[in-house]
């Protein structure tokens, strides 16, 4: 069982670092991010959804941590006394993420549908006029068409698996793998449907 203190989002460290203060807004502050590895397997077997999807739209907040489970390793704050959690929880200052709107355009595996609206949250964005951004990850661009693996979150959203391990685009014959350390470099339809259907 994998453990995430972030219930919205998958990374289980965050370090931020300004990049450029410089006087051309927005001012960039990068965000280093350690998601679980994923291979060849595991990305099939751990994904919630498997879809082919069109980014429809993005939007951005600001996602605090939700400190639930009756284990420390669920819960790092679990067995601490009411009002040092109060304390600890009114100083999280949270994660900025960004919010996106996909339509289905294919289902390979999960409870989705084709034509369904889904929403799928990753880290980093632009908040305050600050874009804080994660190491490796590009953005999902709108009207850009993505084979995305996917886990759901609590609060009925999604969130990619390995941050950009799990976005492929697509292109006129498949999908091309977006990320460094991808476990596959390029996927048919036909692979993913077969890949999934056995996991």
């Amino acid at each position: 069982m994998m453990v995430r203190k972030w219930v919205l989002t998958p990374v289980i460290a965050v370090v931020l670092a300004a990049l450029a203060a410089c006087s051309s807004p927005p001012t960039v502050v990068q965000m280093a991010a350690d998601y679980p590895g994923y291979d060849q397997s595991t990305l099939f077997s751990e994904a919630s959804i498997i879809v082919e999807g069109t980014v429809l739209a993005t939007a951005y907040r600001v996602d605090k941590p939700q400190y639930v489970g009756d284990t420390p390793e669920e819960n790092p704050l679990y067995g601490l006394p009411s009002d040092e959690v109060s304390t600890i929880v009114a100083q999280d200052s949270g994660v900025p993420t960004t919010v996106v709107t996909l339509r289905v355009d294919a289902a390979y595996k999960g409870g989705v549908a084709v034509g369904e609206t889904i929403t799928v949250v990753r880290t980093g964005g632009v908040i305050d006029g600050v874009d804080y951004r994660v190491a490796g990850e590009s953005a999902l661009e709108a009207n850009g068409r993505y084979l995305l693996f996917a886990a759901d979150s609590s609060a009925g959203e999604y969130y990619i698996l390995g941050g950009q391990t799990g976005v492929y685009a697509v292109t006129g014959d498949g999908y091309a793998a977006t990320g460094a350390g991808a476990p596959y470099q390029h996927l048919t339809a036909a692979e993913v449907t077969d890949q999934a259907a056995t996991r």
